[in-house]
C-alpha cells in the first residue's frame, strides 16, 4: 500500500486484484459448503433484493 497526499492508504492494481480473487475464493466455497450445513438459502437478485428462498 503506498500514502496518498493526503495520508490516505491505498492498494495498487495488483493488491485490488488479490483482494478481490482471496475473497471470490471464500464466498464460491461458501456457496459449495453452506448448502450441506445450512437450514436457509436466500437467493438475491441484482439489485440484491430478495428473490426467493429455499428451506431444507
Amino acid at each position: 500500500m503506498k500514502l496518498t497526499s493526503k495520508n490516505k492508504k491505498t492498494m495498487s492494481k495488483l493488491e485490488v486484484q488479490n483482494f478481490i480473487m482471496h475473497y471470490e475464493r471464500i464466498t464460491k466455497q461458501m456457496m459449495r459448503d453452506f448448502p450441506i450445513i445450512s437450514d436457509l438459502t436466500v437467493f438475491l437478485d441484482k439489485s440484491h433484493r430478495s428473490k426467493k428462498m429455499k428451506f431444507y
